[in-house]
């Protein structure tokens, strides 16, 4: 405890109420001779009558204390402030060293009060834990340091007391500590100077530990918006983002009133008609460590002459243009909209992956590096159940997929990365600006890689159907050669082709399906297996064979399953013993394009492929002895159907892929054969891509990689019999699967496209596969770059104007009713986005992004980039073709304040 000038207290009665809370405890003290008797009228002398450690003549009651013990000490008669100094009153360890307080003196009361002090970044408070003190109280008439009443008298002889600071740090008001906002003042906070610093005073000494040295104190003080209130009363903006307010904290303690104050000096001047927030965290904690309960107050800036400023795009070039995320162009003073494009509200492709990664988005799953090592990272996205994010929208709200249309601004496919899908719709993608594949887009058939066992009762089960593709036909079930064959012993046919609802030619992919082969001998019978033999010595193999599944039918019919031939080591085939072809899946037709009244071409060309026939269950090769059958085989899926469809750019690299081929049919291996045989099944026809974009800009329009939709192809079987193979015990068999018909590719764009901008297709690209493009999306969307008002906070927005010209007539979107009573948004051909962010204003490169906003104004209705309150933003603009025919945009004005 340093010399300091004695304070008179205003607390006394507070203090004396906070003592009564410390309890006398027992142990000794030692006591020096300082006088109890205060009865004699005519002493010299001043006597102690009373203290809170229960001074009495024979010692102080009570010598264990807390670390904050405040000890009061009642004297005779009031007391001369100018005889209580720390050598009258003293505290002192055996080293010498006193406790961290301050006395004070308010009539015939003399209080210690442990205060706080901060030194070389360490805080000390009142007594130091675990020490041992000696409290003196110097008295004697020939002392010069004595205390002494008014009256000159002084205390009669010193008193000494040991105490020890073993209770640690008590809670003396055993409340929370809380705060009281002291500047601005009450009549202030509505209208403060932007020159006010801000004072808060604690109920209490609070630990001062927190705001020492470092950034992040645990009081907060940060800016937002205002905005018309109730009455026009101007209020804070709660939609408003807070941000941190720049300044210098520093906190003192008022020993004499017990309690902490925080000042907090901003940098720079306070922004006018500005919300300014101070927070009270849990982070303030008094000496005792209790914690405050959170708080908050808030005053609003004075109101302050702005100046009106705008920012105006003319659409004079493209210098804003965030062309990556475009359908349209900005020339010669106009906006106008490419043809297709969407609106982009689900955000990003990129965005949409990162949230599978971490397993955030309902239906759809991260199936990791596939194959392991040297694959590909593998999503697999469903088209019926998708869940896309609430960040990564424009609404801010989760939007669900259900119809398999994703609507991006950007889509990349990285060149590690491969997208599968489910579900039971085709996936379109619509992209505003973007669209390139680097990876690879699988949505082709399943294919069989094995033949069943022999000895499996049940047909093998075809591939499945890409994506909105057929599956192929189920095998025969094994024929028991007792009874006689029934519909279950034949294969199945695939699955007919698929088009969307309403489709010009939806009755034409009936019978599209591969065809399943008969049982050969169609009563399924032992007794009508041929062998060419009736002996078991030697051993004679049956040549009996039934056909393979056909090939599933697209664009031409899929090829026909047969026996090729069988004989028992020489020609010819025994025709007798041959069964009957199976049919291939009829062709569908797409031409030509019914122009009037038809579905979008995207839609039209979006057809999902053919499963191929499974075979029936075939005994070929048993033995006379052995009369078995076996299953059949699974046919081939069919292949898938995509559409991308780009606004902008429209890019497939050369290392990207995409896949709509038709699954192949599992191959019988060849050689020899010494027992009972599966039959091949057929291939799946091939599925549709479906490539379209609105620029007319050629060199954004490279389709250089893989473009698959090849038919799958059927199974092989060219088995023969053990040797010897000499007529009329030796056996040859050969029977095919009939391949899959090609799929189709459909590509267009503004202009002429010709087939060699498909130069790696499969099959080869002809006239038939591009066309100008020409249909419309009813939405179609750009998006600018970011725009800065120059400032460092930003400024007061106002309002925005869209001068459009729609149907020929000129007219002008306003979220500001005194503009014009039409705003932009849903419901009028042209509607409009706002995001605000703070832009660094040397680089200009935006960070602290915020969601998408339907205005540049907020009041009580609505929630602008007024309430963001930063330095820049950017926009996005949509026309609605379900309004007006014609739409284009001459300029976009932003009226801000500064």
């Amino acid at each position: 405890m340093a010399d300091r000038s004695v304070h008179f207290s205003s607390l006394a009665a507070l203090l004396l109420a906070l003592s009564s809370l410390a309890g006398c405890g027992g142990g000794t003290a030692k006591v020096g001779a300082g006088s109890f008797n205060c009865d004699d009228a005519n002493s010299r002398v001043i006597c102690l009558e009373s203290c809170n450690l229960g001074c009495t003549s024979t010692g102080c009651a009570r010598t264990d204390i807390a670390q904050n013990e405040i000890i009061i000490l009642q004297f005779s008669e009031d007391i001369d402030p100018a005889s209580v100094t720390s050598s009258s009153v003293r505290f002192r360890t055996a080293a010498g060293n006193p406790p961290v307080g301050e006395l004070f003196v308010n009539g015939k009361f003399v209080e210690f009060v442990p205060t706080l002090s901060i030194s070389g970044g360490q805080t000390y408070f009142g007594f130091a834990p675990g020490e041992t003190y000696t409290m003196t109280i110097i008295g004697g008439e020939e002392e010069p340091a004595v205390v002494r009443g008014t009256s000159g008298k002084p205390f009669g002889r010193t008193l000494t007391c040991t105490l020890a600071s073993t209770n640690g740090i008590v809670d003396l008001n055993q409340v929370p500590p809380y705060a009281t906002l002291v500047r601005p003042t009450p009549s202030q906070v509505n209208s403060a100077p932007r020159t006010t610093d801000i004072l808060l005073e604690f109920n209490e000494l609070i630990d001062p530990t927190p705001f020492l040295g470092g950034t992040q104190i645990p009081v907060t003080f940060s800016l937002r918006r205002t905005r018309p209130g109730i009455g026009g009363a101007i209020e804070c903006d709660p939609a408003s983002q807070p941000q941190t307010l720049v300044g210098s904290p520093n906190l003192t303690f008022d020993a004499a009133r017990g309690i902490s104050v925080l000042q907090f000096q901003p940098a720079q001047l306070l922004p006018g008609n500005v919300c300014v927030e101070i927070g009270i965290t849990d982070g303030v904690r008094d000496m005792s460590g209790r914690s405050a309960q959170p708080d908050n107050f808030s005053f609003v800036t004075e109101v302050v002459p702005l100046e009106d400023r705008t920012i105006e795009e003319p659409f004079d070039n493209a210098d804003f243009l965030d062309r990556e995320s475009s359908a349209a162009k900005w020339e010669g003073g106009t906006a106008t909209f490419a043809r297709i494009g969407g609106d982009g509200t689900h955000g990003t492709l990129q965005a949409l992956l990162e949230a599978i990664l971490v397993g955030g988005v309902p239906g759809c799953t991260y199936l990791g590096v596939i194959p392991p090592v040297t694959g590909k990272r593998t999503f697999q996205i469903s088209t019926d159940n998708t869940v896309i994010p609430e960040a990564n929208t424009t609404t801010g709200d989760p939007i669900s997929v259900s119809d398999g249309r994703f609507f991006f601004d950007k889509m990349v496919v990285p060149g590690d990365v491969r997208l599968r899908f489910v579900g039971n719709s085709a996936p379109v993608f619509t992209v505003v600006g973007r669209l390139d594949i680097l990876g690879e887009i699988e949505v082709m058939g399943q294919s069989i890689l094995a033949m069943p066992l022999t000895v499996t009762p049940s047909g093998q089960l075809g591939g499945t159907g890409g994506i909105f593709g057929g599956s192929g036909g189920q095998g025969g079930d094994k024929c028991s050669g007792v009874f006689v064959a029934t519909q279950a012993n034949n294969g199945r046919n695939g699955t007919d082709a698929r088009v969307t609802g309403g489709h010009a030619y939806g009755s034409s992919v009936s019978g599209t399906g591969g065809r399943g082969s008969l049982v050969f001998p169609a009563n399924g019978l032992n007794t009508s297996l041929y062998f060419g033999s009736t002996t078991s010595s030697p051993p004679s193999y049956c040549v009996s064979a039934v056909a393979g599944g056909s090939g599933g039918g697209y664009l031409v019919a899929g090829q026909e399953g047969r026996v090729v031939s069988n004989n028992h080591g020489s020609p010819p085939p025994l025709l007798t013993a041959m069964g009957p072809s199976a049919p291939g899946g009829n062709a569908l037709q797409l031409f030509p394009y019914p122009v009037i009244g038809a579905q979008k071409s995207s839609v039209h060309f979006l057809v999902g492929g053919a499963g191929g026939g499974g075979s029936a269950s075939n005994a070929s090769f048993c033995l006379f002895s052995a009369r078995n059958w076996a299953p059949g085989a699974g046919g081939g899926g069919g292949g898938g159907a995509i559409a991308l469809r780009s606004g902008g750019s429209l890019r497939l690299a050369s290392t990207g892929r995409i896949l709509a081929n038709g699954g192949s049919a599992a191959n019988s291996p060849g050689g020899v054969a010494a027992g009972q045989q599966c039959a091949p099944a057929g291939g799946g026809s091939g599925g549709s891509i479906v490539l379209q974009t609105g620029t007319d800009d050629i060199t954004l329009v490279e389709l250089l990689g893989l473009i698959d939709v090849r038919g799958g192809l059927g199974g092989d079987f060219n088995r023969s019999s053990p040797t010897p193979i000499t007529p009329p015990l030796g056996a040859v068999v050969v029977i095919d699967g009939g391949n899959g018909s090609p799929g189709f590719v459909r590509f267009e764009m503004p202009g002429n496209p010709t087939p060699s901008q498909l130069p790696g297709m499969l099959p080869a690209a002809t006239t038939d596969n591009v066309a100008t493009l020409g249909e419309r999306d009813e939405v179609v969307a750009c998006r600018s770059n970011f725009y800065s008002t120059g400032e460092i906070f930003g400024p007061q927005y106002v309002h925005y104007e869209i001068h459009a010209v729609v149907d020929g007539v000129p007219t002008v979107f306003s979220d500001d009713p005194a503009i014009s009573t039409t705003p932009a948004l849903p419901g009028a051909p042209v509607r409009a986005l706002w995001q605000a962010a703070t832009l660094d204003l040397v680089t200009l490169e935006p960070s602290d992004i915020r969601p998408w906003r339907t205005s540049v104004r907020s009041s009580l209705t609505q929630t602008g980039i007024a309430s963001d309150g930063l330095n820049g933003f950017r926009f996005m603009l949509m026309v609605d073709r379900t309004f007006a025919e014609n739409i284009t945009i001459d300029k976009v004005i932003v009226l801000y304040r500064v």
